[in-house]
């Protein structure tokens, strides 16, 4: 067949490894790729429905593909133990269901086979499986990896991820198993997935393992190969709880990776948990001067607990951080944050003030500090702080407590608290009675996709004061009109928490010996 690769005309190629996973296509898009197959191995499909390209983002980016005709065939591969339970089994059902539902007006039939899936969503064939049921492929592949499928054991459905103390497959065995399924890519993408809260940052460097496998091996890239199996080596012997050992893998990871923070972030770790603090935080300084990602918001868990509702896991997660980095802007948002859902209000300002006098940029801080001086009654010094996170916002920061979205064209903030920071201000700006400034608020917020009940209730009310009647009527009737959506919404919001917590009550439990 004319143009066809020949398997052995494909090297082994070099990976491009990416933070976040929506990188990928637009490494297919530039390389002009055109009805290939995709091996995804992540532990999440990232192929919801997509309607809008300007809203790509790590969930939706394989749709795209689709949509653009990059892939005409896609096999997710998923972590082995979604295979091994009937919960794990039901959430790979019911992901492909829900995908059948947006991507297809019918819902298509779902072949079932041992550790395998099956189905055709828009004449794309999507097949689920296991990397033993990986289906041998005749034609190179664009082969996606992500970090996360190493270190979360199963695939979740409306549930919250919980990643494995460590990995439950190694970079090297993954790159082994792929093999041996006789898998060849002209294009490889790794992603790491800290942000987000997807894959632990003490696990980032599995990513730089995993491309370096993937490699043909070299006596030049020896050093470094065994430097990540030192760190692996480490880490199963500080679980075991022999520190001497896993320090001494650790100093020769050092040596062996000198461009890598990965090995001076698991000493201070180790130095941390023996107590010995100031060693443990000259660690961590070596760490963030060789990557500053790791003074990032995801050097802890805390909010990644938070985000679950686990709210004494993500104080003691942001109180080790601040034990190792004592000024960490992150953290301190963190605690502030835990501190206003107790409406410790003083205590809250009290952490902002120093998480924005290490990061006057951050976004978090910022909004954050306008809900607590607006909870103190100081509303105009609210609105300042709010405005100063609209600002910032719009210059490109991003919030880390909203979802990851990215606008490759750059029109428009990619926070998606925007909007309901433009509501809380005007709210603010009406209560002073501001009225033109309120008016304008709302409707920058509905502008930016913040299209509530309550904010069409608010243009209602203003406009009653101001005996614009028709326009309090048209407003008004948009305010029942969403009704129904917020119901709804309250309602799932209500259901998830009831889920958590007789998650929490059933961990609890004693389990039968």
């Amino acid at each position: 067949m004319a143009g066809k690769i020949e398997m052995a005309e494909v090297p082994a190629t070099p990976p491009v490894v990416v933070e976040n996973h929506d990188a990928a296509y637009h490494i297919w898009r530039h390389a002009g790729v055109t009805g290939r197959t995709l091996v995804h191995v992540d532990a999440h499909h990232d192929m919801w429905w997509l309607d809008d390209a300007s809203r790509l983002t790590i969930a939706n980016y394989v749709c795209q593909a689709i949509k653009d005709g990059f892939v005409n065939h896609v096999i997710w591969v998923v972590p082995d133990a979604a295979w091994t339970s009937r919960r794990s089994r039901r959430a790979l059902s019911r992901h492909l269901r829900s995908l059948a539902g947006q991507y297809s007006a019918g819902r298509p039939p779902i072949d079932v086979s041992p550790r395998r899936l099956s189905t055709d969503l828009r004449g794309t064939p999507v097949t689920i499986c296991s990397l033993d049921s990986l289906p041998v492929q005749a034609e190179p592949v664009l082969l996606d990896l992500d970090t996360d499928f190493l270190v979360l054991p199963v695939v979740e459905y409306e549930r919250d991820d919980t990643p494995a103390e460590r990995p439950w497959i190694w970079p090297e065995e993954l790159v082994a198993a792929l093999r041996a399924r006789e898998v060849q890519a002209d294009i490889v993408t790794v992603a790491y997935s800290v942000e987000g809260g997807y894959t632990p940052l003490a696990w980032k460097h599995l990513g730089d393992a995993l491309a370096l496998e993937w490699v043909a091996s070299s006596e030049l890239q020896m050093p470094e190969r065994e430097g990540y199996r030192c760190l692996r080596r480490a880490a199963v012997a500080r679980a075991s709880g022999d520190h001497g050992r896993a320090g001494g893998e650790l100093e020769q990871a050092s040596q062996c990776l000198p461009r890598s923070a990965a090995p001076f972030y698991h000493l201070a770790l180790l130095h941390q948990d023996a107590g010995e603090i100031d060693d443990a935080r000259g660690c961590f300084e070596r760490a963030v001067g060789l990557d500053p990602s790791y003074r990032g918001p995801y050097s802890s868990r805390g909010f990644a607990y938070l985000f679950e509702g686990r709210f004494d896991a993500a104080a003691s997660e942001f109180n080790r951080l601040l034990e190792l980095d004592p000024e960490n802007p992150f953290a301190r948002v963190g605690m502030a944050r835990l501190a206003m859902r107790s409406r410790q209000w003083p205590v809250a300002e009290t952490q902002l003030r120093r998480s924005l006098a290490a990061s006057p940029r951050l976004v978090d801080g910022h909004r954050s500090l306008g809900e607590v001086l607006a909870k103190l009654g100081r509303e105009d010094e609210a609105i300042t702080a709010y405005a100063r996170s609209v600002r910032l916002a719009l210059a490109g920061e991003v919030s880390v407590t909203e979802p990851i979205l990215t606008a490759p064209d750059g029109a428009g903030p990619r926070d998606g608290g925007h909007g309901r920071v433009h509501a809380a201000m005007a709210r603010l700006d009406a209560r002073r009675g501001r009225m033109a400034d309120a008016v304008a608020g709302y409707r920058m917020a509905i502008a930016v996709g913040y299209d509530r009940v309550g904010v069409r209730g608010g243009l209602a009310w203003l406009f009653m004061k101001q005996r614009r009647w028709h326009a309090a009527a048209t407003e008004g009737a948009r305010a029942i009109a969403q009704v129904p959506n917020a119901v709804r919404r309250v309602g799932r919001h209500i259901l998830r928490n009831v889920r958590r917590a007789a998650r929490k009550r059933h961990s609890g439990r004693k389990r039968p010996a």
